[in-house]
């Protein structure tokens, strides 16, 4: 827990806060697969297409920023 607030600081200080927000978008894939893995959610492929979507979001603000 306090590698991830140490790792948040060191983002935010390295870029603006809204490309680091836009950025741990990337993280629903990881949670959307290990819900599948884990805990055999339904739905896992509308699930994935809609955390995909996000992170598609989350790249063009990024890079046109």
């Amino acid at each position: 827990m306090i590698i991830m607030q140490g790792l948040t600081i060191l983002v935010f200080q390295a870029m603006k806060v809204g490309y680091a927000l836009a950025l741990f978008q990337l993280g629903s894939l990881v949670s959307v697969y290990l819900g599948h893995r884990l805990f055999g959610e339904v739905d896992f492929y509308r699930r994935l297409s809609a955390a995909s979507i996000m992170c598609v979001g989350a790249v063009v603000i990024v890079l046109a920023g």
